[in-house]
């Protein structure tokens, strides 16, 4: 994905309209689609995807804090762009697996907290550990972190359904507890605004200068 060209004080006046709708589609699209690689457990994807962000932030805020000179609009989207990141990453994963993920038996092998025991959580994205082996014939044994749904919803012994991605790239995903109902479409309701905040400010910087 290619950011459009840097508008200059020499841009003719026909072009603009088109060049600040495209700085308002490409940056909020960029950064989702980082939040989303963030999502992935590969490195590679991981970083990647916050690099991807970081680079459309920053040259958002260069061209409408800096040629276009739009301050207020600027820190707005900003603003905006790192509810983006913290909603839209989770809002992805969580609407993916449980749409399209593909539903497995298992049950609760165990719970820890590893900040307790003064060790390090699997993959850095919280303090539980849930290990969860899957009622198949190789009896198949994850160990997923808070980021794939692991909280206090479950005990040892307990049978659940968990959903696995169909293309093995995505932790499998723990079912929701009895008080979760709804932080789903939340969820995505603050990263479809943040995103449609972040175009709008980008239109109002391009307007405005």
């Amino acid at each position: 994905m290619s950011l459009p060209e840097k508008p200059t004080p020499e841009e003719p006046p026909a072009q603009r309209p088109r060049n600040v709708l495209a700085w308002a589609l490409i940056v909020p699209t960029a950064a989702l689609l980082g939040a989303a690689l963030a999502q992935y457990p590969s490195v590679l994807a991981s970083y990647g995807g916050i690099l991807l962000a970081l680079g459309a932030w920053a040259a958002a805020a260069a061209v409408t804090g800096g040629i276009w000179g739009r301050t207020w609009p600027t820190l707005l989207m900003s603003l905006s762009l790192l509810a983006l990141l913290l909603f839209g990453g989770p809002a992805y994963a969580e609407l993916y697996m449980k749409r399209l993920g593909e539903p497995a038996p298992a049950v609760v092998v165990d719970i820890r907290d590893r900040s307790r025991e003064g060790g390090r959580p699997v993959d850095g994205d919280g303090d539980l550990v849930c290990t969860v082996m899957e009622l198949n014939d190789e009896r198949t044994v994850h160990r997923v972190s808070q980021q794939e749904n692991c909280w206090d919803q479950f005990t040892a012994g307990q049978r659940i359904t968990i959903r696995k991605d169909p293309l093995g790239l995505l932790e499998p995903r723990l079912p929701d507890g009895p008080d979760q109902g709804g932080t789903l479409a939340l969820t995505v309701a603050v990263a479809a605004g943040a995103y449609l905040l972040t175009a709008a400010a980008i239109v109002h910087a391009g307007r405005r200068r």
